[in-house]
């Protein structure tokens, strides 16, 4: 019982309805108190609640009311035995709270508390680990992962701040040779491209797909490898273009096999970085390629021959997508009409998500073909199917852009 209330505010948290999603919280709290996995999961709720109606409003109280909950959750996990998963899942939560609040040190010295062996993560080490380089500022999240890959030679970037909050050494690593050797290096990648350092990137992505042993990891690093080697080869006068589509083209194989094979969610990301990647890597420098359209409809193929609707459904979104950053606009509207026709009555989640986007962006595309007639027709179509606050508001916005001309 307790936990279907939870489950249900969460549900109520999400459509911002937050003191109806309080209220049941509340209600099950005393039901929990003499549980510790029902307590903790009731205390995360609220943490998660807190947070949640304090991005919206942009209240630091309720990020420090937030704070205090995770903190009740950690409490719970240990003082309980919940096992390190749970203390995990609130410590990662926590170091957040603490940075949203200005305390960023504090927040990377309770994340690193967590990595037991920085050479030998489990996998909420991973998530704590990467966390770190996030929270950090640019040069010492590029120090922090380059600890990580050599955790026996290279300085641990978090001590001092780990030494001033707990008056205590971070953990040290067990062996000289790491695992999760991929992860470290693609983070690294992401960091250096994200703060302009284009060669290190490369070098991290071309490390990273050196030792990718899954079809999806070979697709993120190619993707960061192309982009990054795109805009090394344009600083130093090169000519790009050929190097990209080669990479690009790779990227595509793969993409195939992780749409044949991979997880929904793998599947939904390989397709976005096969398409989208060529627009993304070459749209600086010249019109949409072309060929983004044709990997797009590739995709489409692809995905109608593994049977699955959602993996179809997705692949006719991502087209969607490409014609749009193509600026065919009028071609993109037809197919996010299709795509409502063909799974407009499915209620499973996902699809129900996939063909409502589609309602809403193919409003848009009729909107920048000045078919105002058919944009309008859709968003009735999406308010009249859609009742959950999300695609609502989303609705709402739309009308008001018009409004005002935007």
């Amino acid at each position: 019982m307790v936990r279907a209330l939870v489950w249900k505010a969460k549900a109520l948290g999400h459509q911002k309805q937050f003191d109806e999603a309080r209220d049941l919280v509340l209600a099950s709290a005393e039901a929990a108190k003499n549980e510790p996995v029902l307590a903790y999961a009731v205390e995360f709720a609220l943490g998660e609640l807190c947070r949640w109606r304090g991005d919206w409003a942009k209240d630091t109280a309720l990020h420090e009311q937030a704070l205090v909950h995770y903190r009740a959750a950690f409490e719970h996990a240990r003082a309980a035995g919940l096992g390190e998963e749970a203390e995990d899942r609130a410590r990662l939560e926590l170091g957040n709270a603490m940075h949203r609040l200005g305390m960023r040190d504090k927040g990377v010295a309770w994340l690193r508390m967590g990595i037991d062996d920085p050479a030998r993560f489990s996998p909420t080490d991973r998530s704590l680990a990467e966390q770190i380089g996030v929270l950090l500022d640019s040069k010492a999240g590029v120090a922090w992962y380059e600890y990580l890959l050599e955790p026996t030679n290279k300085p641990d970037p978090t001590a001092p701040l780990v030494r001033a909050e707990f008056e205590a050494a971070p953990s040290r690593p067990s062996c000289v040779t790491v695992d999760s050797l991929f992860d470290r290096l693609y983070w690294l990648g992401e960091l250096d491209g994200k703060r302009g350092s284009r060669q290190e990137a490369v070098e991290a992505y071309s490390r990273a797909l050196d030792v990718a042993s899954r079809p999806i990891e070979r697709v993120r690093a190619l993707r960061g490898l192309a982009y990054n080697r795109w805009y090394v080869r344009l600083e130093t006068g090169a000519e790009p273009d050929a190097e990209a589509r080669r990479v690009l083209r790779e990227l595509a194989s793969h993409a195939v096999e992780v749409l044949r094979n991979g997880t929904i969610l793998e599947a939904q990301e390989a397709m976005e970085a096969a398409v989208m990647g060529w627009i993304d890597t070459l749209r600086p420098r010249q019109d949409p390629p072309t060929e983004a359209l044709a990997v797009a409809h590739l995709m489409c193929r692809e995905a109608e021959g593994t049977g699955d609707p959602t993996r179809i459904a997705w692949a006719y979104l991502t087209l969607r997508r490409a014609q749009g950053a193509c600026g065919h606009h009028a071609e993109a509207a037809r197919t996010a009409e299709a795509l409502y026709a063909r799974f407009g009555q499915s209620q499973d989640a996902r699809l129900r998500y996939v063909w409502g986007h589609a309602l809403l962006f193919g409003a848009e595309h009729y909107y920048r073909v000045g078919d105002m007639a058919s944009a309008n027709r859709l968003i009735a179509e999406l308010e009249r199917r859609c009742s959950d606050d999300y695609f609502r508001a989303r609705a709402a916005g739309y009308r008001r852009a018009r409004l005002e001309g935007k």
